[in-house]
């Protein structure tokens, strides 16, 4: 069992083999949290259940959770929320999560809303909200949503609606970024690692640095960061807008579209408007389309050449992200 020392406050008080439960009988293969259900406590149900096992949540607001087993975590308009000790869901495990809110802690330090230290995790469906500055103003290590180690997939991940922190997003380990909406009103960044792997995805209002591998998704600063991307790993078939001075791209960087001006890059990355709707999809009459990477990895679903941006590439969802 992993020990973690930030969430001292979490006493799970169980075998390490997932047999039995903590009340000394035979662990059940689902169990509900619910007024009524199987258990009122989220963190109780997750300790009770098999190794493997799925935990059903009802719409309700609950306290923070730490998943450090390998089970399911299923959510139905269930709100997390953190305290001053502890991130709103932390997951330690070769877990799965799906239709989580999440809401950080407004005080102390730490990560504020969720928290990923280990295992193989696959994250969908969650939104971070609400958050009224997860740290210290003096710590600024600390972000709303951090990736610290593991191999994660996350699919469709909200974050909006929160103060401005030290760090919004921050993904270190290997990280499967997909479908994600990340805003913020300025003055907090995104930190995208060297593990991480990031398409069809929108960031609005943040400062981004791009380590990872990036690629059909849009920075838009929306006039509130003056640099809204640094990349130095493999950053194509996106749109930087919103900004004058707008990126500064490595030898890994082709195939994007920036409205404003930029340093670096490779030869087929130019300055234009993206041609982009309120939901950052792509008009009829946008230069990003068919203007993408020619490979045939990088492809739409439909077969034909990528379209640069968030709609683009084999990944690309029809629709709003």
């Amino acid at each position: 069992m992993l020990a973690l020392a930030a969430c001292d406050g979490f006493a799970p008080g169980v075998d390490s083999a997932g047999a039995i439960g903590v009340s000394g009988t035979p662990r059940a293969e689902r169990l509900s949290v619910c007024a009524d259900g199987d258990y009122a406590d989220v963190q109780t149900a997750l300790e009770a259940v098999a190794t493997g096992g799925v935990v059903e949540v009802c719409a309700g607001r609950y306290g923070p959770a730490l998943v450090y087993r390998d089970v399911t975590l299923r959510a139905e308009g269930a709100v997390f929320v953190g305290d001053a000790d502890h991130a709103a869901l932390t997951v330690a495990a070769d877990a799965v999560v799906d239709g989580v809110t999440l809401e950080g802690h407004t005080q102390g330090y730490g990560v504020g809303a969720l928290w990923i230290v280990a295992g193989s995790s696959t994250l969908s469906a969650i939104t971070v909200t609400g958050g009224t500055g997860a740290t210290n103003s003096g710590h600024a290590g600390a972000s709303t949503v951090e990736v610290s180690g593991g191999s994660t997939t996350i699919d469709g991940l909200v974050v909006e609606g929160n103060e401005p922190d030290a760090s919004l997003l921050s993904l270190g380990g290997d990280v499967v970024l997909r479908h994600a909406v990340v805003r913020a009103q300025g003055d907090t960044s995104v930190i995208l690692g060297p593990g991480a792997d990031v398409a069809n995805s929108v960031f609005v209002g943040v400062a981004a640095t791009a380590e990872g591998t990036v690629a059909n998704s849009v920075f838009d600063g929306a006039g509130l960061v003056p640099t809204v991307v640094a990349a130095t790993g493999d950053f194509r078939n996106n749109v930087v807008t919103g900004c004058v001075s707008c990126a500064t791209l490595g030898e890994g960087a082709d195939y994007d579209v920036v409205s404003g001006t930029w340093e670096g890059g490779g030869e087929n990355v130019r300055q234009a408007d993206p041609g982009l709707d309120p939901d950052y999809a792509l008009l009829a009459a946008s230069p990003c389309i068919d203007a993408g990477d020619p490979a045939e990895a990088f492809r739409d679903p439909d077969g034909t050449r990528n379209d640069v941006g968030a709609f683009g590439g084999p990944d690309a969802l029809a629709g709003a992200l």
